[in-house]
């Protein structure tokens, strides 16, 4: 059970070395809140395991992230995309807002991953506007 407290001050966290605070000295319920900002099931039971408070979407961002999982196209159209624009699978990684690497890329083409939240998101939108530069 999750029960609001204050954090203490750092005087009087307890450091068990001279090295700076981190997550094991602090205690468990002091974790700043996440954002729970495309948080698969998974992931937001390890969070509550964890302890850190999780702070659901905004209606615009479950609308965003349910739009993208409707329109998320098959691997293998998302593949014929890119190809018609002429892109390259690390051409396409280095597009995105956040970080993604070309195997991550390469495994949604292929169909062995599916991309998750906020990266669910970014592919759809990015795939459509390559989509509509590529066609016109």
């Amino acid at each position: 059970m999750n029960v609001e407290r204050p954090c203490p001050p750092p005087a009087e966290v307890p450091q068990e070395t001279p090295l700076a605070i981190n997550r094991h000295t602090v205690p468990r319920w002091c974790h700043e809140p996440r954002r729970a900002t495309g948080f698969s099931a998974g992931e937001s039971r390890r969070l509550s395991r964890t302890g850190a408070t999780v702070v659901p979407m905004s209606l615009d961002e479950l609308q965003r992230k349910a739009k993208a999982t409707r329109s998320l196209p098959a691997p293998a159209v998302a593949r014929a995309i890119r190809l018609g624009a002429g892109l390259s699978q690390d051409e396409l990684a280095a597009a995105f807002p956040h970080p993604v690497t070309r195997s991550a890329v390469s495994r949604w083409e292929s169909g062995r991953r599916r991309p998750r939240g906020i990266h669910l998101v970014e592919y759809v939108e990015l795939l459509d506007e390559v989509r509509r530069s590529w066609t016109g």
